[in-house]
């Protein structure tokens, strides 16, 4: 997922925290619910590497 380089952890982080705190008007690190963070790798790169296995479509 950010083994490349492309995307910081950081700036998924922060989309994660975004989301979490415009759907529950807070968050705290560490503690972001998975869905957020989910839903940042999804948007910052997208569907394939989002799944959760660590496998990377081809």
């Amino acid at each position: 997922m950010l083994r490349t380089g492309e995307v910081s952890h950081g700036a998924v982080l922060a989309r994660a925290m975004a989301l979490c705190r415009e759907a529950e008007g807070s968050c705290t690190w560490p503690d972001v619910p998975e869905r957020y963070w989910q839903s940042a790798v999804k948007e910052m790169i997208g569907e394939e590497t989002a799944g959760g296995n660590g496998q990377e479509k081809q």
